[in-house]
C-alpha cells in the first residue's frame, strides 16, 4: 500500500470538487502543487486525510478491509523501504468486527449573534492520541426529505482537549424554526448516532431601511405635515416620527406607537411656538428592529393649512367593460384646493403606489382602466387611496379602500407533474406553478394501478389539499411494492379547480437488495431412470441443491444459477419461493456449479452465492 506514486495518480482518484476544495485549503493553483506540498508535509497531509477517506487513500494512509469476519480481527501492518523490502518496523493492532460507533455529541445548543448563528456541544476531552478516532463532526439540518449537511464544503475538525465544540454559520431567514443536530465522525468516516435534536428559532434583528424622500411643509402657524414615502421593505409594520432644533441631537420621539405601515404624513401641533424644527423619520418593522433616521426634514412654521382628507372612496368593478369605477366624498374644500390626487397598487405585487391622475382632478370619480390601460387580472386585489391638495400642494391624508376583482376562469393546471422516490419508503411529488397568481390551493389525485386502459376506468380519489405556493408533496401512505397513478389541479381563492394535470405513474420499489445466500451445497442423489443414450452402466443422476434461508421481510424467493466452471457464465435454471431452501435438478452431474441467489418483491436481486459443486456422496 503505497499510494498515488505520481502527480497524475493523485489527480486521477481525486473528484474536481474535492480538488479544487484542496487547492483552496492548501492555497495553491494546481493539482500539480496539492501533491507535492502534501507529499512534503506530512503532518498537514495525516490532518487532511483525518477527515477524507478518499485523499487518505490516494496517499496510502488507509486501507479499507472489506472482507473482514465479524468478532475479534487483529491487524499487521510492515513498513517497507523505497525497494519494497520490509524495514524490519510494524505495527500491530487489534480490534472487533463491525466496530463501535462513536459516541454522540451531547448538549447541543445555540445562538444568535448579529449575522452569526453559533452552535456549540459537547464532547469529551482527550489527548493528541485520539483513542476514540473522533476526528470531526458534521452538522445537519432536518429538512422535509430527510436531513442535509450544514456547510458541506467546509471540515470541522474536533478540538481533542477541549470538550466544548463549536461552529458558527451565517444566520439563516429569520421568523423561521430549524432543527439541527450534530454527529461525530471517526477515521474511517463512520458518523456517529446523531445528538439530540436542537429547534431554533431565528430571529429578525435587521432594522429595516430608513424611510426615504421626508420632508416638511407648514401648513399653518399651529401645525407642521412630515411626509414620506412609504416604505418598499415587505416586513415595515411602521413609522416613528421625531422633533429636534439641533442638527447633533435625535430629537423627541412624538409618536408613542408605531404608525401604520401605510402612513405617509404626520401632522405635529405639539411643538411651542414658531422657528426653525427638523424632523425625522425611521421605520420599524415587525420584529420591533428600528432603522436609522432618514434625511432631514426642515420646516419653519407658517399659517398654511392642508385641506381636509376625503372621508370616504369606493371601488366598484364593472366586469362588462373591464374597468373600475371610482367615487370618494369630502365634506368641505378649503379656499386654496387644488384637486385630488388619486394612487393605485396590486396587493401582493409592488410596494409602491401608481398615481392615476397627473394634474389631478377637480371631480369626486374617476374610471380606472387598469394597469397601462390592459384592463384588471382576475383574482387580483387592488388597493386605492385619494388624497386632497391645495394649490401650495399641500397633501391631505390619504383615505385607502380595497376591492378584489372575482374570478370566472378556473386557473390553468400545473406542469412538470413528476413523481421520485430517493428513499425508497414514500414518494414525492414536484409540480410547476400555473401563470395564475389566485391560486391558493393544489389538490393532488391518486389512484392504484397503472395508466393502462383497463386501469384508466378507476376513479381518482383526493388524497391531499397543498397550499401555494408550495410545489411539492410527500405521499406517506404509499406502499412497496404498489403501482400508483397521481394527477394534479390547481384551485383559485373563489374555489374552482382547473383542469387536471397528465396522469403520472409511479411504482414504489424498495432499492436495497437482500443479503447474499449462504451455506449452497449441491449432492449427486442416484436416478430410478436410466438415459436412452447412455451405457446401461451410466445411470442419469440428480443433483440435490440446498442453501440457508434468507431473513428479509420483503423477500419473494430464490433463483439457482448452473454453470460448467466455477468461473464460467452461470445460466438461471429455477426459481424457488420465499420458503424453499431446497431443489433437485434433474439434469445435472458431478462437477456441475450452482450458485443461488435471493429475490425481493421490489424486483431485486442479491449478490450470488459462493458457487456450489455438485458431489456424489461418497466424494464427500
Amino acid at each position: 500500500m503505497r499510494g498515488a506514486q505520481s502527480a497524475s495518480a493523485f489527480r486521477s482518484e481525486l473528484s474536481g470538487e474535492r480538488m479544487a476544495a484542496l487547492q483552496e485549503r492548501l492555497g495553491v493553483s494546481s493539482p500539480l502543487e496539492v501533491y507535492y506540498e502534501l507529499r512534503a508535509d506530512r503532518t498537514t497531509a495525516l490532518r487532511f486525510a483525518l477527515t477524507d477517506t478518499t485523499l487518505a487513500r490516494a496517499l496510502g494512509y488507509l486501507h479499507v478491509d472489506e472482507e473482514a469476519p465479524e468478532g475479534t480481527v487483529t491487524y499487521r501492518a510492515e513498513f517497507v523501504g523505497p525497494n519494497g523490502n520490509p524495514t524490519g518496523e510494524e505495527l500491530t493492532e487489534t480490534t472487533q468486527v463491525p466496530g463501535e460507533r462513536p459516541a454522540a455529541p451531547t448538549d447541543l445548543s445555540a445562538s444568535q449573534d448579529g449575522e452569526q448563528l453559533s452552535l456549540t456541544w459537547s464532547y469529551p476531552a482527550t489527548t493528541t492520541d485520539i483513542p476514540d478516532n473522533v476526528v470531526s463532526f458534521r452538522v445537519y439540518q432536518v429538512v422535509r426529505s430527510g436531513r442535509e449537511r450544514v456547510t458541506p464544503g467546509e471540515v470541522q475538525l474536533r478540538l481533542v482537549r477541549k470538550s466544548e465544540q463549536t461552529k458558527r454559520i451565517p444566520v439563516p431567514p429569520a421568523g423561521t424554526t430549524y432543527r439541527f443536530f450534530v454527529v461525530a465522525v471517526d477515521v474511517t468516516s463512520q458518523e456517529s448516532l446523531p445528538s439530540d435534536t436542537l429547534r431554533f428559532t431565528v430571529e429578525d434583528k435587521t432594522p429595516p431601511a430608513p424611510p426615504q424622500g421626508v420632508r416638511a411643509r407648514v401648513p399653518e402657524e399651529e401645525a407642521v405635515e412630515v411626509n414620506w414615502l412609504i416604505s418598499p421593505e415587505p416586513d415595515v409594520a411602521g413609522y416613528h416620527v421625531y422633533r429636534t432644533t439641533r442638527v447633533i441631537e435625535k430629537g423627541t420621539r412624538l409618536t408613542s406607537e408605531p404608525l401604520p405601515s401605510d402612513s405617509t404624513s404626520y401632522i405635529d401641533s405639539t411643538f411651542a411656538g414658531g422657528g426653525q424644527y427638523i424632523y425625522r423619520i425611521t421605520a420599524v418593522d415587525s420584529a420591533g428592529n428600528e432603522s436609522g433616521p432618514g434625511q432631514d426634514a426642515q420646516a419653519f412654521v407658517n399659517d398654511r393649512t392642508p385641506p381636509s382628507a376625503p372621508s370616504a372612496i369606493s371601488a366598484q368593478y364593472d366586469s362588462s367593460s373591464g374597468r373600475m369605477r371610482l367615487t370618494w366624498q369630502h365634506d368641505s374644500e378649503s379656499g386654496d384646493f387644488a384637486g385630488y390626487a388619486l394612487l393605485r397598487r396590486e396587493l401582493g405585487e409592488s410596494a409602491l403606489f401608481t398615481r392615476l391622475d397627473s394634474d389631478g382632478t377637480d371631480g369626486r370619480s374617476l374610471v380606472d382602466e387598469g394597469p397601462a390601460g390592459q384592463g384588471f387580472r382576475e383574482g387580483g386585489r387592488y388597493r386605492y387611496g385619494v388624497a386632497a391638495r391645495d394649490e401650495a400642494k399641500n397633501f391631505s391624508d390619504t383615505t385607502f379602500t380595497t376591492v378584489k376583482v372575482r374570478n370566472v376562469t378556473p386557473p390553468e393546471r400545473p406542469e412538470r407533474f413528476v413523481a421520485r422516490s430517493p428513499d425508497g419508503l414514500d414518494i414525492d411529488l414536484r409540480w410547476t406553478s400555473p401563470p395564475d397568481r389566485d391560486v391558493t390551493t393544489y389538490r393532488i389525485y391518486r389512484r392504484t394501478g397503472d395508466t393502462t386502459a383497463a386501469q384508466a376506468e378507476m376513479p381518482d380519489t383526493a388524497v391531499a389539499e397543498v397550499p401555494a405556493p408550495t410545489t411539492f408533496f410527500e405521499d406517506t401512505t404509499a406502499a412497496v411494492p404498489n403501482t400508483y397513478v397521481y394527477r394534479i389541479a390547481a384551485v383559485d381563492s373563489v374555489g374552482l379547480e382547473g383542469t387536471m394535470s397528465e396522469p403520472v405513474q409511479f411504482t414504489l420499489r424498495d432499492d436495497a437488495p437482500p443479503r447474499p445466500v449462504r451455506n449452497v451445497q449441491a449432492v449427486v442423489t442416484d436416478s430410478t431412470e436410466t438415459r436412452l443414450t447412455e451405457t446401461p452402466s451410466a445411470k442419469a443422476r440428480d443433483v440435490r441443491v440446498v442453501w440457508g434461508r434468507v431473513a428479509a421481510p420483503d423477500l419473494s424467493g430464490y433463483r439457482v444459477y448452473r454453470a460448467s466452471l466455477p468461473t464460467g457464465t452461470y445460466e438461471p435454471v429455477h426459481t424457488a419461493g420465499p420458503e424453499s431452501t431446497a431443489w433437485t435438478d434433474p439434469s445435472g452431474s458431478v462437477g456441475t456449479w450452482y450458485r443461488v441467489r435471493a429475490l425481493d418483491t421490489s424486483g431485486n436481486q442479491s449478490r450470488p452465492s459462493e458457487p456450489a459443486q455438485a458431489q456424489s456422496p461418497e466424494d464427500r
